[in-house]
């Protein structure tokens, strides 16, 4: 949705294009629950700030167990998430707990997906 409003910025086969689609995608089923205007798209910019954060929310939310989604949704977001935390395609390997301590880690699905979000967003907004 938000991809596709400002043109084809990689080709839909890609990594960046997967990565950037499940980041938003999860953003939005987890935070959003209704169609996403102009103010949620703030609250996106903020939710995909930093790919540490996003993936320590991303996973919190995943497995609090207080979500009001249908099992389908539920499913289809796990199956996201285990792709970017696990996506080794540029190197490297996603784990939040190691996250927590070191703060930093590059090179996979979560950083490419929240990195190429963040820069959408800011387009949209003018940022």
């Amino acid at each position: 949705m938000l991809i596709e409003e400002d043109g084809p910025l990689w080709p839909q086969a890609s990594f960046e294009y997967r990565a950037t689609h499940d980041v938003l995608a999860l953003s939005i089923l987890l935070a959003c629950p209704n169609p996403v205007g102009q103010g949620d798209r703030r609250a996106l910019r903020a939710l995909v700030d930093n790919d540490v954060e996003w993936a320590l929310w991303c996973e919190s939310q995943l497995t609090c167990g207080a979500l009001a989604l249908s099992s389908p949704d539920l499913a289809l977001a796990g199956a996201a998430w285990r792709w970017l935390a696990n996506s080794r395609l540029l190197g490297g390997s996603f784990h939040v707990q190691a996250c927590q301590e070191t703060a930093t880690r590059s090179g996979v699905g979560v950083s490419v997906g929240v990195t190429q979000a963040r820069r959408l967003l800011n387009r949209f907004l003018g940022a």
